[in-house]
């Protein structure tokens, strides 16, 4: 549990932690000032009295910069006591956010790569709901941040052993216990996740950046041609030209497979009673951990790279949803094994038998874009186009299939790939049902069950099987008295 005396006093950060905020600022004038750069350029191109200026007008917003960010850290004070975490912060306009400790949904130590050296972490505490409030805890000692991460755990049990059935409550497990469950991916399976993240969309969307104006395009183009004119032959400047693109793929996926090599290096998967955790990173260590009472769905991709080395990717969604938040919970690699083994130990029904959608279907987003690719070229491509797509839709509607029973609702889709997700039924906080015209003379239609983190579309199912979904979710929901938030 969290000590002692420092309990309930407002503390200060170490002047190491200057070195987070000064990152933190730098990310934030990136992310939120490359929109000033074209202003930029103009004043630069066309007002010549400023450039005299530029020297002192950089040298002014260098100093204006640092002593923001000093007075950051200098304003910031945080407050520990065994209900909440209070921080107090802000320069101009002074603000207080207070976080529960039972509402505290996840509790992170990171150790960043500019922290090693004192061997300081970053503790991290993030709240359940939509509004994803969070705490940054900066160059507290490794026993500090322990005893910060154990005493949200503590609360988080004390509440399960409250609210959930004595059956399903599970005791505080100390470090020294084995683990229910692990999971380890050595190096040469790392290397792979970066395969699996699909570097060429990078490129794709830079090529896309720098098409997206007139300016760049033309840049571009006189360079292409520039260079193309210094050989006779068009053959070898096409030949080189095509030798420069492969060698920026292989730069981009060189690149994405050491980042996430550095990212994941080392992980290892942990389930203590119901506590799942992992530990990762090279440069920066990251761990992480949430307990399964908080489970709001369960994702497995397998992308087309995925499915050439038959590996999949996990992640478990807390309140917030799938991919929106930074801090997921997420498992980068598993072999078709592994998968088997994580979807038994969630208790993931085994053998699944899916359920599927009706044909109407694969009707889906056929008539309207042949009709447009007739009507601007020739009636014959139409007629090609809407059986290249009535082919690609059945396809996908093989794969497509939904399940349930009085514990989770899963979904399946893809066409090369695939995405299974799982949602525990209990959870659901919201079911609608709708139907067109066509799809009420078809007895068919769409339910959408959604929950406080994602929302699940079961599209042209038959109207019998969603009607008595839709009432056993309800009876589950209405009757369920687990803790969950």
């Amino acid at each position: 549990m969290l000590l002692t005396n420092e309990t309930g006093k407002w503390l200060r950060l170490p002047p190491v932690s200057l070195m987070f905020f000064f990152i933190k600022s730098i990310e934030q004038l990136v992310k939120q000032g490359y929109q000033m750069v074209p202003s930029l350029v103009m004043v630069w191109v066309f007002v010549e009295r400023i450039r005299s200026w530029v020297p002192l007008i950089a040298a002014v917003a260098v100093l204006v910069f640092v002593l923001a960010v000093v007075l950051r850290y200098l304003r910031f004070s945080y407050q520990i006591t065994p209900a909440r975490v209070r921080v107090k912060q802000g320069v101009l306009k002074r603000s207080e956010l207070s976080l529960d400790m039972e509402r505290i949904q996840q509790a992170d130590i990171q150790l960043p790569w500019y922290l090693r050296p004192f061997n300081l972490r970053v503790v991290r505490l993030e709240s359940a709901g939509s509004k994803g409030q969070e705490v940054v805890l900066v160059g507290l000692t490794e026993q500090r941040a322990v005893e910060i991460q154990e005493a949200v755990q503590a609360v988080s049990m004390q509440s399960s052993r409250l609210n959930d059935p004595p059956e399903l409550a599970t005791d505080t497990v100390t470090p020294s216990s084995a683990a229910d469950f692990e999971l380890s991916l050595p190096l040469k399976e790392v290397m792979k996740i970066g395969l699996m993240l699909n570097p060429l969309l990078i490129v794709g969307l830079i090529v896309s950046f720098i098409f997206s104006n007139s300016m760049t395009r033309n840049m571009m183009e006189e360079r292409i041609e520039h260079f193309s004119g210094q050989f006779e032959g068009t053959l070898v400047a096409v030949i080189l030209l095509a030798g420069v693109v492969l060698g920026v793929l292989l730069l981009a996926v060189i690149a994405s497979t050491l980042f996430t090599a550095n990212t994941y290096y080392n992980y290892h998967l942990q389930r203590f009673g119901q506590r799942y955790s992992y530990s990762a990173g090279l440069l920066s260590k990251l761990t992480r951990s949430f307990t399964i009472r908080k489970l709001q769905g369960i994702v497995i991709r397998q992308g087309i790279i995925g499915r050439l080395l038959k590996r999949f990717s996990g992640e478990l969604a807390q309140a917030g949803g799938v991919g929106v938040k930074k801090e997921r919970f997420i498992v980068p690699l598993l072999s078709t094994e592994q998968k088997q083994h994580l979807l038994a130990d969630l208790k993931i029904p085994k053998g699944t038998t899916w359920s599927k959608v009706h044909p109407w279907a694969m009707t889906r987003w056929i008539l309207l874009p042949s009709i447009a690719i007739g009507a601007f070229t020739t009636l014959w491509l139409g007629f090609v186009a809407a059986a290249a797509l009535l082919a690609l839709n059945y396809l996908g509607w093989r794969k497509r299939g939904w399940y349930f029973d009085s514990h989770w609702l899963g979904t399946r889709r893809g066409l090369i790939g695939s995405v299974e997700r799982w949602l525990p039924a209990p959870k659901m906080q919201n079911i609608r049902w709708r139907q067109g015209p066509i799809q009420k003379r078809l007895g068919i239609g769409n339910l959408r069950i959604a929950s406080a983190s994602v929302s699940y579309h079961l599209r042209d199912i038959r109207e019998q099987d969603a009607l008595a979904m839709q009432a056993e979710l309800i009876e589950l929901t209405r009757t369920c008295k687990l803790h969950w938030m």
